[in-house]
């Protein structure tokens, strides 16, 4: 109630709030729920692909990160209406594998293979999780989108962890620790400060296993109930990307998902300095930011644009 009165909190939004609430108590926290009973499925087999449940009229909020991240993706531009999205040059699959709690992996498999098998040529994966227990499906499903030339562009996640000491999933790497395909890209989170905390304080990072950084903090998008607001995440900064990659694979359809990688790679923006990472044991560490990912850089969409120009004028 202090809330309520310090806020100014609606109505509305205290029904909300314990609409999810009560969501989380009876489902998420209930040991005894079976949400695949609902849908109708057999978690241990992917060949038991005929399953789903096609009831959207519930709880909103179970498609708040979706619309979070796909208004940074491509809501509409120059309307004057809310906020402009990176491209408007393309066309959005929206494929729901989780409406809370972590994903299964044979979502995980089954969805990006329907995309893939459906035209889609970039896949965003704002989501992360810390354990896998079918890495396989989820591993044949990425080769088989590098396989047909689609794009993945995946979350780092946000538990300020070197992710090349306590990996997340899923990963593009192998069993040697080697990366095992060309066409998977792992986004870190930027702040809006050029000092010390320019890595986005909860971002997780890492020279071998993040490829790029891109603004994750604050980031201005739509909302459920034809609203918009400010978030923060490795999946903001996911959707940036993915955002940037639609404009090239668009305006240059005849680059590769490998080449757009390797564009992205090379024409980010370099920043010369040093970041502050909080350490398990609560101490500090300064951390050159060429560091924290395998280009040592901040998407640029202008220079890619620029390099992707010269690619494919060179090809023609």
């Amino acid at each position: 109630m202090s809330d309520f009165v310090k806020y100014e909190l609606s109505e509305e939004w205290i029904n909300d709030y314990k609409k999810n609430a009560d969501f989380k108590v009876n489902k998420i926290l209930n040991l005894d729920f079976n949400e695949r009973e609902v849908l109708g499925d057999n978690p241990k087999d992917i060949n038991d692909k005929n399953y789903g449940n096609g009831n959207v009229s519930g709880n909103l909020n179970e498609f708040y990160h979706g619309t979070v991240v796909a208004g940074i993706i491509g809501a509409t531009r120059n309307n004057n209406i809310g906020i402009n999205g990176i491209s408007n040059d393309l066309k959005i699959m929206s494929l729901k594998i989780s409406s809370n709690g972590e994903e299964h992996d044979k979502d995980v498999s089954l969805a990006i293979r329907y995309a893939v098998d459906n035209g889609a040529k970039v896949i965003n994966m704002s989501f992360a999780k810390n354990f896998s227990l079918y890495q396989q499906w989820v591993k044949e499903a990425i080769h088989y989108a590098s396989e047909k030339d689609v794009l993945l562009i995946h979350a780092a996640s946000n538990e300020n962890n070197n992710i090349d000491v306590t990996p997340i999933y899923p990963n593009d790497i192998d069993d040697e620790g080697n990366e095992s395909v060309d066409n998977f890209i792992t986004v870190g989170a930027i702040s809006n400060t050029l000092n010390k905390n320019f890595r986005s304080y909860f971002s997780n990072y890492g020279k071998i296993n993040v490829d790029i950084f891109a603004p994750g903090d604050e980031i201005f998008t739509t909302e459920i109930k034809n609203s918009y607001g400010y978030h923060s995440g490795t999946s903001m900064a996911t959707a940036i990307v993915t955002g940037v990659s639609c404009i090239l694979r668009s305006h240059y359809p005849d680059l590769s998902a490998f080449q757009v990688k390797e564009i992205l790679m090379k024409s980010g923006t370099l920043y010369n300095m040093d970041i502050e990472i909080e350490q398990k044991d609560g101490t500090k560490k300064m951390i050159p930011f060429s560091e924290l990912s395998k280009s040592g850089s901040v998407v640029n969409a202008y220079n890619a644009l620029l390099m992707a120009e010269q690619i494919s004028k060179s090809k023609n």
